[in-house]
């Protein structure tokens, strides 16, 4: 089954008639039960012959040997590495960015699967430097534009990675490249790239197909089913001359998808093609070693993809569909279609994502609704037995804690964002809308519960607040190291303190001192103080506010707009 990360490729292949040519999807065989996967053959012994010298020494061990395969699950952290330039011209804003994307191992994770942690640092390392490169060739475009037009324009060259499977056995990702240089339309490229998690080693598609003569000759077959008359050529030649290793593909637990780019088989109208095939449609050309039945991962479901998972561990598996409708208001719902039931999410959103969350014993459906004003709702569907599992009013959102940090360098804006990715049951992360001393997103580490919905072990939500807060009056609190221990009980923060929220309870505010803080305009007619990219904090001590909510906002007795500025709270 696909997996397809980002919401603009999705778009473009609608609207470049797309078809889904799925042996998981609507052209679903019957199901029927699952087989025994084929056993795979031993290494023979050698039989050393009679005339061998008896001593024979042993041979000498290498750094070759299969490193033991790990139960922990993955944890995985995306990076991106962008840089930026605009300028305007004759009231025109022209533009030009280029961006990557690159997916790593946290440091848990790398200790645990060192060979993977290093593929995928080299990776990271033979492509980064592209992005120089890549940003001189869209200026060489971008002088060109500014000389010969009169229209500001947006050059751009985006490559995403998005995760497609991410298991104690297999990493998979999909490499999604979006670019403009100017002309009628943009350009989009697909590549797949898969790991072996504890050797490190490149998968190859001859690893995984068993007969590549019948591997071609179904994947011709789908194409010409689905697509119809769009090919350059007759499609079965076309197919039959491609070498197995030149196609391009990923994997993900179910089975592989092959990719067509445009331009590859058909103009540029009829958009890309995409193949899956299904180990358990095709056990004779896939090898079943490498879908072997996963306990726990997280797999994100699009609209209208069908896919077929083994719930409750049975043997059997159970077909997954999401579809959602849209009412006249464009308001949209989420339906499940499970085993031909439906199961009809009472939310309404503009957008939703899906995710597939497989746990050991059970398995749940994770929506999370984008409503407006940002504000989103999560909802958590109990697959095996196809009922909601309430959970308050689910004010959470799919948030990934991350890092940013910018630069400039001479008449161009640098830029690197880290954060994780959710692909593990086991460790994920969620916001929820704080409103104690002004409005902002907390975010907590959670794991899936025994009911299926989110816990955490965290106590306090950590911020990542965009703006500073000032004391207009000494405010009491309680001054404490990093670690929690209490320096001064009774301590203040004095007048004309610029602090930066960090981490927030409903009640409970803990703050760090901005050094050296110079606010970029001297007008404070809203009071705000929006964070200084070059601004330092005493991060070796905490302020620690109480606020009292039971008869308004205050501290200590007085109204928090009293000793604070830079107050900001959403509607």
């Amino acid at each position: 089954m696909k997996r397809l990360g980002n919401r603009w490729l999705c778009a473009l292949l609608v609207m470049a008639m797309l078809v889904n040519v799925t042996a998981c999807g609507a052209e679903k065989k019957e199901e029927k039960p699952q087989e025994t996967e084929p056993v795979k053959q031993e290494t023979e012994q050698i039989v050393k012959p009679e005339e061998q010298p008896e001593e024979v020494l042993e041979p000498e061990e290498t750094d070759t040997a299969v490193p033991e395969e790990k139960s922990v699950l993955l944890n995985v952290v995306k990076t991106s590495l962008g840089c930026q330039y605009s300028e305007s011209v004759n009231d025109e804003w022209y533009s030009v960015e280029t961006m990557q994307d690159f997916l790593l191992l946290d440091e848990e994770s790398a200790k645990d699967y060192p060979e993977l942690a290093k593929a995928l640092e080299a990776y990271k390392n033979e492509n980064e430097d592209t992005i120089e490169t890549t940003m001189g060739s869209l200026m060489e475009y971008f002088t060109d534009f500014v000389e010969n037009r009169e229209m500001g324009v947006a050059l751009e060259d985006r490559t995403t990675r998005s995760v497609l499977r991410a298991d104690q056995s297999y990493f998979s990702f999909l490499e999604q490249n979006e670019s403009y240089y100017g002309g009628a339309h943009g350009g989009h490229m697909i590549t797949g790239m898969t790991f072996d998690v504890n050797t490190g080693a490149r998968v190859t598609l001859s690893d995984v197909v068993t007969d590549a003569d019948a591997c071609k000759a179904v994947v011709a077959k789908l194409l010409d089913e689905h697509f119809g008359d769009i090919f350059y050529d007759d499609v079965y030649k076309q197919i039959a001359e491609y070498e197995l290793d030149g196609f391009t593909w990923s994997m993900d637990p179910f089975g592989i998808t092959l990719y067509f780019n445009q331009y590859e088989l058909a103009p540029y109208a009829s958009g890309m093609q995409m193949v899956d095939l299904a180990y358990d449609d095709y056990p004779e050309i896939l090898d079943g070693s490498y879908f072997e039945p996963q306990e726990q991962y997280v797999l994100e479901l699009y609209a209208y993809e069908e896919c077929a998972v083994d719930l409750n561990n049975d043997g059997v598996k159970e077909t997954i569909t999401v579809d959602r409708t849209v009412d006249e208001y464009d308001y949209y719902t989420t339906e499940i279609v499970l085993n031909n039931r439906l199961i009809k999410s009472e939310v309404e959103d503009y957008d939703a994502e899906c995710y597939l969350v497989k746990c050991p014993d059970a398995a749940y459906l994770y929506v999370f609704h984008r409503m407006e004003n940002d504000y989103s709702v999560l909802e958590v569907f109990d697959l095996i037995t196809g009922t909601l599992v309430p959970w308050g009013d689910g004010n959470s959102n799919l948030f990934m804690p991350g890092t940013y940090e910018g630069r400039e360098e001479g008449d161009r804006y640098y830029y690197e964002t880290n954060c994780p990715v959710f692909v593990n049951p086991e460790q994920f992360y969620l916001s929820s809308r704080l409103d104690t001393l002004s409005t902002y997103s907390g975010t907590k580490k959670y794991h899936v519960g025994e009911s299926g919905l989110p816990v955490s072990d965290d106590e306090v939500y950590t911020v990542d607040a965009g703006f500073l807060l000032k004391a207009k009056a000494d405010i009491p609190c309680r001054i404490m190291k990093e670690d929690g221990t209490v320096m001064v009980e009774n301590g203040v923060i004095p007048a004309g303190t610029f602090f930066k929220i960090v981490s927030a309870t409903e009640t409970e505010v803990w703050g760090v001192r901005a050094i050296d803080y110079v606010p970029e305009s001297e007008e404070y007619d809203l009071n705000y103080f929006m964070v200084n990219g070059d601004t330092t904090y005493d991060t070796d001590t905490l302020y620690y506010i109480q606020v009292d909510r039971e008869y308004g906002d205050t501290i200590d007795g007085r109204d928090i707009w009293e000793l604070l500025d830079g107050l900001m709270y959403a509607g």
